[in-house]
């Protein structure tokens, strides 16, 4: 082959394009990709912004790229036109107003190029829940030892708001304290070096509805480790009006306290103005 010599390559003309829609609850300082349901709980008072983002991730020009919503009038918003590969376009909504329940609407995204044309659509979730202060009563309806070094509690926590409300359960929190042979009849934190530092974890289970423990048939929450308070993995709905039976099962690092008070803790709505406890000793129980 001589110098005078060319080679044509071919490159696959791969038109593409992707629209990502997100939910804000906190008037856009935070955005949520909730593609499913049932997203972040939004307090009534506030309403959902939602972002979207549109982005050619093809390889060729797109052409009358346009935005709709299953819910939403975009037409301001479809001033996009043309797409050069990996072009992104934004723009946010504001014009929604909060609704209670469940909401899902979708995006779709539209655009055409030498081939024909392109789409792809994405949902966007959140909760809308009722603004009024609920009122919840934690009642234990049992403490048993499960072995020498796991102790487990049946709490039961019910809506007594006496409104049609919402309460979902966002975060869980236990904590420790024990009487040991230095602390002079004082409760005191049970992590407390002089009384051995002892550390523990805590997994939270909800009841599937028989009144019975079983870590294989009810529903795993969340965990936390020593005194802690944090989100659970699952959140969960309190019936209007309703009750629900939470295990909680500790198992200990050591020697289990041989005299102690547990305090278990309720969030709401991820807020710290929302937060529900109860206590027991092990000698309300007899253990």
């Amino acid at each position: 082959m001589d110098d005078d010599d060319t080679n044509t390559v071919s490159i696959a003309q791969t038109p593409l394009i992707d629209v990502e829609k997100f939910v804000s609850v906190d008037g856009g300082n935070t955005y949520y990709d909730a593609d499913s349901p049932q997203g972040p709980l939004l307090l009534e008072g506030t309403d959902p912004l939602f972002k979207f983002q549109v982005t050619n991730t093809g390889n060729v020009t797109l052409h009358n790229v346009n935005v709709s919503d299953s819910d939403f009038d975009l037409t301001a918003f479809n001033s996009i036109g043309t797409l050069a590969p990996g072009e992104l376009q934004e723009f946010v909504f504001s014009s929604a107003s909060w609704q209670r329940g469940q909401h899902t609407n979708t995006a779709t995204a539209n655009g055409d190029h030498v081939l024909g044309q392109v789409s792809d659509a994405d949902d966007a979730n959140y909760y809308g829940v009722l603004g009024n202060q609920p009122s919840l009563e934690l009642e234990i309806l049992d403490i048993y030892r499960q072995d020498p070094d796991t102790i487990v509690k049946q709490l039961q926590i019910q809506d007594a708001s006496g409104d049609p409300t919402d309460v979902f359960i966002t975060s869980l929190g236990t904590s420790f304290e024990w009487k040991g042979t230095k602390d002079k009849g004082r409760w005191t934190d049970f992590g407390d070096a002089k009384n051995g530092s002892e550390d523990w974890t805590t997994t939270w289970y909800l009841d599937n509805g028989d009144d019975t423990f079983d870590p294989q048939s009810d529903l795993l929450l969340g965990q936390i480790d020593n005194n802690d308070t944090a989100p659970l993995a699952t959140q969960f709905q309190v019936p209007t009006g309703g009750e629900v039976d939470v295990w909680i099962v500790t198992d200990f690092t050591g020697i289990t306290p041989p005299s102690f008070r547990e305090t278990d803790y309720v969030e709401l709505f991820n807020r710290d103005d929302m937060i529900f406890s109860t206590s027991a000793t092990d000698d309300d129980f007899g253990l």
